[in-house]
């Protein structure tokens, strides 16, 4: 409940250790952190969300927006990222004030004031 509350008064922070492994599953070793999901549905094109993509092969970061019946937005792009390594962790951290947000990675920042460009509802 005191989650809820934070994420609703618009300033909250989000902190997660990562690590990718080489799989048949998952051969782009990416990792997709969501940090502001407005909506869910069983279509993508009726989610929308904001989040981190974390590729591990490619050594990219990107911030993407997904908004309803768009296409998604990149908000935000690192490529090679020296700190994304396969099989190694990282500490991505995410502070969100308002309507913009800051990205850090394994303590090195990323990204700061970043606008999301979407209004959170008041209430």
């Amino acid at each position: 409940e005191d989650q809820h509350a934070a994420v609703e008064g618009g300033a909250f922070g989000l902190s997660a250790e990562l690590k990718s492994m080489p799989s048949d599953a998952c051969p782009e070793q990416c990792v997709y952190v969501l940090f502001d999901c407005c909506g869910m549905t069983d279509l993508s094109s009726g989610c929308d969300f904001c989040g981190v993509k974390l590729c591990f092969d490619s050594r990219e970061l990107r911030v993407e927006s997904h908004r309803r019946n768009a296409t998604v937005q990149t908000l935000y792009a690192q490529p090679g990222c020296a700190l994304l390594r396969p099989q190694a962790y990282v500490t991505l951290a995410v502070s969100v004030s308002e309507e913009t947000f800051s990205v850090t990675l394994s303590g090195v920042p990323i990204v700061s004031g970043l606008a999301a460009g979407r209004a959170r509802d008041a209430g």
